[in-house]
């Protein structure tokens, strides 16, 4: 008769990439490039330390704004988060870019990024 529901891994047989991106600005500073057309960003790992000596809230999003992905505030002097997808974490907007900023800005965030390309579902 069989199982009428398989849970298939998607990043099995996919390439996963990796970034290290320092963030300094309010502006939206590029973590991930415009995947494809068709494609769209599944966010498997995210660490993120604040070196500075200020506290600030960072925000990630796509690229055109309009969809926050995560938003959290870092301590000072070492301030930090850590995100691990169970397996993934999709972003909405297919064929976007993220992009991060700081308010206020500060001169040392560390974010490292792990993810892969696939066809939005």
């Amino acid at each position: 008769m069989g199982t009428p529901y398989q849970r298939v891994d998607p990043t099995f047989g996919r390439e996963t990439s990796s970034s290290t991106v320092i963030l300094s600005t309010t502006l939206g500073t590029l973590l991930i490039g415009q995947p494809p057309t068709g494609m769209t960003i599944f966010l498997t790992n995210l660490v993120v330390g604040n070196a500075s000596v200020t506290q600030t809230n960072l925000t990630i999003a796509d690229s055109s704004r309009t969809f926050t992905l995560f938003r959290q505030s870092l301590a000072a002097s070492g301030g930090g988060m850590v995100f691990t997808g169970a397996p993934y974490l999709q972003v909405q907007t297919a064929s976007m870019a993220l992009v991060g900023s700081l308010t206020p800005a500060v001169s040392d965030v560390s974010v490292h990024l792990t993810w892969f390309l696939g066809a939005p579902f």
